[in-house]
């Protein structure tokens, strides 16, 4: 069984790699995902969605903070660097809170980062 920074850290390369199959097999059946773009969905449907949205991706993770007293509770900080499907250019610097199962699956995940300047390039890809 896989120790839960290894999880994370397995999900940041699978993000990366574009693969929604290595990224999914990371979380539990009904893994929910809170982001500040996106909305609460479901871990299945947040991924779709953003795989369709994304040409490609850079992740930096700068660090990896796991809570010692509540087994599972993981915060990663890391550098986004984001090509959108029309090839719009975005970065920021964010943090990720997972909560990974003892099952080694991720159930929950809440993206935190200013939206300020990626909510823009978002919208003008999306044209929404």
């Amino acid at each position: 069984m896989p120790s839960a920074e290894e999880v994370v850290r397995s999900y940041f390369q699978a993000l990366e790699s574009g693969s929604y199959d290595r990224i999914i097999r990371l979380f539990s059946k009904y893994a929910v995902v809170d982001s500040p773009l996106y909305g609460r969905m479901q871990a299945s449907e947040f991924f779709r969605d953003l795989l369709q949205d994304t040409a490609k991706s850079k992740i930096t993770v700068l660090n990896i903070f796991e809570n010692r007293s509540k087994p599972g509770s993981i915060v990663a900080h890391y550098s986004y660097q984001w090509i959108l499907r029309n090839s719009q250019f975005t970065s920021f610097e964010g943090t990720d809170i997972f909560n990974v199962s003892p099952e080694g699956r991720i159930d929950r995940l809440a993206i935190i980062y200013d939206t300020a300047k990626v909510r823009d390039a978002w919208k003008k890809a999306m044209k929404r």
